[in-house]
C-alpha cells in the first residue's frame, strides 16, 4: 500500500480504520492507523519525479475535468443514462482520453451509464448488501467506496468477485 503513492489508497485505509473504530467504539484504532500513514509517509523514499509527490496536483486537475465529462454526459440523458456500451463511442469525441470506457469516479460511471434510476438501483442494492454483511466485508466494501470515488476500481470485475465470494 505505501509504495503506491496513491492518495486515494491512504484514504480508504484510514477510512476503513475510522470506521472499525467506531463500530468497535475504540478510538484507538484510528489514532494508531493514523499515525501510521503520517509515518508512511515521512519514511517512504521520493524520488525526482511527479510520481513520488504526494503534493502533486496535475492528477487532482485532470480527476476535476474527468468528473466535469461526466456530469455533462450525463445531462444528456439524466434519468436512463446512455448505456454501459455506448460511453466508448461518445467518448472518442475526446481522443486525449486514456480510458474512454469509464470515468475516474465509478458512482459517476455508473450515473453516467444508468442515469439517475440505475444509480438509485445500484445504491439500494448496495446498501442492502452493506446491511446483510460482518465487520469485515463492511470494511472491504467502504474502503472500495472509498477508492472508487478517484479510480474507476469498483466496477473491476475481481473487485466485485472478492465481495461476493470472500
Amino acid at each position: 500500500m505505501s509504495l503506491t503513492y496513491s492518495r486515494s489508497t491512504y484514504l480508504s485505509f484510514l477510512f476503513s480504520f475510522l470506521f472499525i473504530a467506531i463500530s468497535q467504539k475504540k478510538i484507538k484504532i484510528f489514532v494508531l492507523s493514523f499515525l501510521i500513514i503520517i509515518l508512511t509517509i515521512f519514511v517512504l523514499p521520493r524520488k525526482s519525479g511527479e510520481g513520488t509527490k504526494l503534493e502533486r496536483t496535475s492528477s487532482i486537475f485532470a480527476k476535476i475535468e474527468n468528473y466535469k465529462e461526466a456530469f455533462n454526459l450525463f445531462k444528456k440523458s439524466p434519468i436512463i443514462g446512455i448505456g454501459y456500451n455506448n460511453l466508448p463511442i461518445i467518448r472518442k469525441e475526446n481522443p486525449n482520453s486514456h480510458a474512454i470506457s469509464g470515468f475516474d469516479n465509478s458512482l459517476l460511471t455508473i450515473l453516467t451509464t444508468t442515469g439517475i434510476i440505475g444509480l438509485f438501483m445500484f445504491i439500494k442494492g448496495f446498501s442492502k448488501f452493506f446491511l446483510s454483511v460482518d465487520l469485515i466485508k463492511k470494511t472491504m466494501i467502504i474502503a472500495i467506496l472509498i477508492h472508487s470515488f478517484f479510480a474507476n476500481s469498483l466496477l473491476y470485475p475481481w473487485i466485485l468477485l472478492s465481495l461476493v465470494l470472500y
